[in-house]
């Protein structure tokens, strides 16, 4: 038996702990407590036999109308420090003050026989601490009717309020509106208006709900104990206040008042506006304890009072205590701050609500935009003194959560006092139109343990509030959320203010040119409207506030667009796009100039013509004979393959960038020379050795042979022609003439007639005086040479001379220098020869690469004709892989009585070959040959495998390399190719 009691109170214990962690876990959303004064007040309502004691306003009552209804919502919990620093803001303060002194109110008005005391003393309030602004008279008429229960947003009551519904009414833009455009009337009410909606004069931003007064015994009273009304009315303006009232506790025509009991006729708002720490206790209906009074603005017109103001004793235990809200209505701004608001709540402020044993709240509420805006602001309402905050941003939601994926915006702080907050945020939020976003606030209370405000449909008060689901949200940890719309139709009391960007351009039209086009618009009406973002094919390009744009330096016949957005003085932007595009007016290109013949050959014939500086000019169709034969952008064309001494027409035809074809000819006739050798123009030859001549041309002729001048030979009606002769020592001139009746041609040769010479022992006479070897015949033996080059330059002062060869089997890549003198068209020669040049009389050092002559120009072209001589030339990079040499160690040679190593660098390489480059003193036979760096002239010991490697993979070789890489070293590439060659040396060499 003792089992099983032990048993059922283990079982007891865990269910217990179980319930109870629950609870922790989850805890319930709890409402504060009803407001005391407002359970009185509905039960005073119920009691039909009794009298209305918040307010009588019949119209044979003699007493004057009041109207203060308490609100469901009691603010007796928050409290003051006489030591807390937030309401010490002066260091001392006057024994007196007055804001009629100060002129810092506007005039005092009369409610009439209506209970709108509270919409009186709101304004009162709002005007004073917005003075210096204004001044602005603001419409108690319109407010008192659009909350009066006849408005399908108003309240449950036909007259009557309180500081909640005024920051209802002020909170949601209902206003305020001027007094001109809804003059006070207290027998108007809503059904009166024909439209209720009247222009907005302000935007409110913040509303200070200030402690009540401490409860006190007339012993414990202080003067002190009232500066933080004091103060507020100092630096804010006006408070707006109120008091229970006894009419039989007036004096002196009601300028004053205190009452010492309980039988009240109801509760009077009214604005507390200055004190008198003197003011005679004797002058009040019923002595208080002590002198002292604050002064007070009220609604019932000049008549009464000290011209409308009374003074109440600090001893009224009523003034300013119970559950009431004196406040400060502190901050407006123009009704143009925003454009847009989002609100579930226009009834505002009517339940506190919390989580049990917590004084934390997360809050929230998702809209959906209407249009494309940006979010600047958002307000909520603080329930306690200090409350802190933190305000989040999100889209990207899955409801019914509302923290989405997208955070948006963040801002925290902390308010000294309860009441309305508007915050700014530090960067607007752009939001497309349609989009879905969220406010989620967290707020922590210090002690009060209902943190958030909700409009809820209580009845007799705010039964109208309405809720729809995926609008409002609470949450304890802030990720565990319940959607309070479905809790008795709540939401939570969290705004948002949105400004639209302006709207677009209109009328956007263009007018186009061959190389512009104009564009012209509208700009919007806006009054907030400041520029325009101009992009041009989808860039950036300026900012104007013009109506138009122009953009020049156009090819013709194409297209361009132009996008807008527009963009106010607040910076935001609109991002639709208004777009045109539009198309140049189409120009054919010019014609090409200056087409001539700029050399021929027997084969080949070179044109050269001048192109349209244009901008569009984009390439030429060449036609030769008629026949379309290619199409060229640069400014020269070579036809080849022709026939020997033969006419051809050139036809151009110019194209711009947009296709367009200038169909108008250009032509040029020229002639290929006749075939004929030897190829060069300067031959040499020996004493008594036979030398041919050859010449051929395409159509029959009669052929003539001259030597200096005199007839030597002459055959009629002959395609090919052969002179063969012996000459004495000199230089002879050789011609052939060949005409016929619509063809003529010629060919002249230089030929040296030299003594046979001697195995030279130093190089030509080319050699050290810098002067050409190579010209005709160089010297060299005819066996030895393998190809022959041969490039014409003209030379003059100060340029850059450059013979480029990019023949695929040789290997000089250019020869450059700078001209020293004026020297007319020179050419340079370049023999590749099979073995060590025969005007040499010994190999190059090191293994050789390869053997070669260059000449440039004659015996008269020296050193003194140019500066600086360069030759670039090029190496198999398999021949060096395959004989292990290394790059570094090639090296040019040159002979001068005997073989010199020239300073030789790499410059770059490409796939196949690297690049050097050296600088000679003159122009003779060359080699290029692989040595040892440190001597330069004896054959290098074979370098191992792993050196190849190594510097192999120092040389990176891009897939992509072009001719830059013979100027370029281009890194990137080569890694796994080195990675391969490593990996099979590796392997040699352990076999080795």
């Amino acid at each position: 038996m003792l089992k099983k009691l032990i048993l059922l109170s283990v079982i007891i214990i865990i269910l217990f702990s179980t319930a109870v962690l629950a609870s922790e876990n989850n805890p319930e959303i709890t409402s504060a407590p009803l407001n005391p004064e407002f359970i009185d007040y509905l039960s005073g309502l119920q009691d039909s036999d009794s009298k209305n004691t918040i307010m009588d306003t019949s119209a044979d009552s003699e007493e004057y109308p009041l109207g203060l209804i308490p609100s469901p919502v009691d603010m007796s919990h928050l409290q003051y420090s006489e030591t807390d620093s937030k309401y010490r803001l002066f260091t001392s303060l006057p024994s007196s003050y007055d804001l009629r002194e100060e002129n810092r109110l506007t005039p005092v008005r009369d409610q009439g026989e209506t209970g709108s005391c509270w919409t009186f003393a709101t304004y009162a309030s709002l005007e004073s601490c917005t003075y210096d602004e204004g001044p602005y008279d603001f419409s108690e008429n319109h407010m008192k009717n659009i909350l009066s229960n006849e408005s399908p947003t108003g309240f449950d009551f036909s007259q009557g309020g309180n500081m909640l519904m005024a920051t209802a009414y002020l909170a949601c833009w209902s206003g305020p509106v001027n007094e001109t455009d809804d003059p006070y009337s207290d027998t108007s009410s809503f059904n009166d208006y024909t439209d209720p909606d009247k222009p907005v004069a302000g935007h409110i931003q913040e509303i200070i709900y200030l402690p009540k007064r401490l409860n006190f015994t007339d012993e414990e009273y202080r003067v002190s104990d009232d500066d933080y009304l004091k103060e507020a009315v100092m630096k804010y303006g006006a408070v707006y206040s109120y008091f229970m009232v006894n009419m039989g506790a007036f004096a002196d025509n009601y300028t004053t008042y205190y009452y010492n009991e309980s039988a009240y006729d109801g509760g009077h708002a009214v604005a507390l506006v200055g004190w008198n720490d003197s003011f005679p206790k004797e002058k009040f209906n019923i002595n208080p304890p002590e002198d002292g009074a604050f002064i007070l603005k009220n609604s019932w017109g000049t008549e009464l009072g000290d011209e409308g103001y009374f003074y109440i004793s600090y001893y009224e235990k009523s003034f300013n205590d119970h559950s009431g809200h004196p406040a400060v209505l502190i901050a407006t701004e123009d009704a143009d701050n925003y454009d847009s608001i989002y609100q579930y709540d226009p009834l505002g402020y009517t339940d506190s609500r919390g989580f049990s044993n917590s004084t934390t709240v997360h809050g929230a509420n998702v809209f959906q935009t209407v249009s494309e805006e940006y979010l600047e602001a958002v307000s909520f309402y603080t329930t306690d003194t200090n409350a802190v905050y933190n305000v989040s941003i999100y889209t990207n939601l899955s409801l019914p959560t509302p923290v989405g994926q997208t955070l948006l915006a963040q801002t925290n702080g902390t308010f000294a006092n309860a009441g309305y907050h508007t915050i700014t945020l530090d960067t607007p939020v752009h939001l497309e139109k349609g989009q879905r976003f969220s406010i989620v606030t967290k707020l922590c209370n210090p002690e009060y343990e209902y943190p958030l405000a909700t409009e809820y449909p209580e009845s007799n008060y705010s039964s109208r509030a309405s809720a729809n689901p995926n609008e409002s949200f609470m949450s304890f940890d802030g990720s565990n959320w319940t959607d309070v719309g479905e809790l008795n139709d709540s939401n939570v009391c969290i705004k948002a203010f949105t400004s639209a960007p302006p709207s677009t351009v209109s009328n956007l039209h263009a007018t186009t040119g061959p190389s512009w086009i104009n564009w012209t618009w509208s700009n919007p009406q806006d009054p907030d409207f400041n520029h325009i973002e101009i992009y041009i094919n989808g860039s950036l390009m300026s900012t104007t506030s013009d109506t138009h744009y122009n953009l020049t330096g156009l090819l013709d016949g194409t297209n361009h667009s132009i996008g807008l957005k527009t963009v106010d003085t607040d910076g935001y932007v609109n991002s639709t796009w208004v777009n045109n595009t539009s198309q140049t007016t189409d120009m054919v290109p010019a014609s090409v100039t200056d087409l001539h013949c700029m050399s021929s050959t027997s084969d080949s014939i070179t044109w050269k013509w001048s192109n349209q500086t244009i901008h569009d000019f984009d390439h030429v169709e060449v036609y030769l004979d008629g026949l379309f034969e290619t199409n060229v952008s640069d400014f020269c064309y070579t036809a080849t393959n022709l026939k020997p001494a033969y006419s051809y027409n050139l036809s151009l035809k110019t194209v711009d960038k947009g296709g367009n074809i200038n169909h108008t000819w250009i032509n040029d006739t020229a002639s290929t020379r006749m075939q004929s050798s030897p190829e060069d123009s300067e031959i040499t030859s020996e004493i008594n050795k036979n030398t041919s001549f050859y010449a051929e041309v395409s159509h029959p002729g009669n052929m003539t042979w001259y030597v200096n001048s005199t007839e030597v030979q002459n055959e009629t009606n002959v395609n090919r022609s052969y002179y063969n002769s012996t000459a004495d020592k000199g230089c002879w001139n050789v011609t052939v003439i060949v005409k016929s009746e619509s063809f003529s041609a010629n060919r002249s040769w230089l030929w040296y007639v030299i003594d046979k010479p001697e195995k030279p022992s130093s190089s030509p006479s080319s050699g050290s005086s810098g002067g050409g070897g190579g010209g005709g015949n160089t010297g060299e033996s005819y066996a030895n040479i393998l190809t022959k080059t041969v490039q014409i330059q003209k030379v003059s002062v100060g340029t850059d001379v450059v013979y480029e060869f990019n023949e695929k089997d040789n290997e000089i890549s250019f020869i450059g220098f700078k001209g020293a003198t004026n020297s007319g068209q020179v050419k340079a020669t370049i023999e590749k020869l099979k073995d060590t040049s025969s005007l040499v009389d010994e190999r190059a050092p090191g293994q050789v690469y390869s053997n070669f002559n260059i000449w440039v120009g004659n015996n008269a072209f020296d050193a003194e004709n140019m500066e600086n001589p360069v030759i670039g030339f090029k190496v198999n990079k398999t021949w060096l892989s395959e004989n292990r040499i290394m790059p570094s160690m090639i090296t040019l040679f040159n002979y001068d009585y005997k073989w010199q190593a020239l300073e030789t660098v790499q410059t770059g390489q490409d796939a196949d070959h690297f690049y050097f480059e050296a600088q000679t003193d003159h122009f003779s036979p060359f080699a290029i040959s692989a040595v040892e760096q440190e001597t330069g002239m004896e054959k290098s010991s074979k370098p191992q495998p792993e050196d190849i490697a190594e510097e192999l993979a120092s040389e990176t070789i891009s897939e992509n390399t072009t001719d830059t890489a013979k100027t370029h070293s281009i890194p990137g590439l080569g890694v796994f190719p080195i990675l391969g060659i490593l990996c099979i040396l590796y392997v040699m060499r352990r076999r080795l």
